[in-house]
């Protein structure tokens, strides 16, 4: 149903202005990570602090911004100077449903790529609409979306950096990385890309794997046993002898 609703939107919103279309290109397995496990079934945007976001510009500068929370469900991030090349992306709610918002910021270069990396927010994207085929996971959505106004470039998206989850083979779900192709026409000043890319947050500790608290709890423990049984057998001797 969420699906349904949010395609309804993107061809209902792209139909009235004549928009450019964003949409998936491809898949590729790139550098194939593997993460502890998946928490939860909603990614909101203010769950993704830390992910990093770097977009191109025509006149050869790349810009970067760190993806931080701005309020309650929500967050983004700023990037670069308007002379030189400037972006700003900016989300609220679940990712599932509810689009990111790209803007082009320069007064100059036109913003020809936009690259997501989800791993350093502890989320990856989920590109598959099948629920549980990574075992935590539920329904994906890859990056759909439309550009603005009617003379904006299409966008091609394609996702790297294939993910499993606590040493399962990986299901072709899951991905670290999404980069947004505009192409040579690139987005001009005060252009938008609007589009989902639904992510699932993650896991930082390996399931079955104790945590550095119970290492020091389990280290303590077995430091007291040691103890109650020496001060036993001490005991022990000194009954002995008398």
């Amino acid at each position: 149903m969420k699906h349904a609703m949010w395609c309804s939107l993107l061809l209902a919103s792209a139909s009235a202005s004549q928009a450019g279309i964003i949409s998936l290109s491809s898949l590729n397995n790139g550098a194939p990570v593997n993460v502890a496990s998946l928490t939860g079934l909603v990614t909101t945007a203010d769950l993704m602090a830390g992910m990093t976001i770097s977009a191109t510009f025509s006149n050869g500068q790349t810009q970067n911004c760190t993806w931080g929370a701005t309020g309650p469900g929500s967050g983004g991030c700023t990037g670069g100077a308007v002379a030189d090349g400037s972006f700003s992306l900016s989300a609220s709610g679940d990712t599932y449903t509810n689009p990111f918002l790209l803007t082009n910021l320069s007064t100059q270069a036109l913003l020809l790529s936009l690259t997501l990396n989800a791993l350093p927010g502890n989320a990856v994207f989920d590109v598959v609409a099948t629920p549980g085929l990574t075992p935590g996971s539920d329904l994906g959505q890859a990056v759909s979306g439309f550009t603005t106004p009617a003379s904006a470039p299409n966008g091609l998206g394609v996702y790297s950096n294939l993910v499993s989850v606590g040493g399962n083979p990986a299901q072709g779900d899951l991905y670290t990385q999404l980069v947004i192709s505009f192409g040579s026409i690139g987005l001009a000043a005060g252009e938008t890309g609007t589009f989902v890319a639904d992510t699932d947050s993650i896991g930082t500790t390996p399931s079955g794997v104790p945590e550095p608290v119970t290492y020091m709890l389990c280290g303590v423990s077995l430091v007291a046993m040691g103890l109650v049984r020496r001060w036993g057998a001490g005991n022990d001797e000194a009954g002995g002898d008398a």
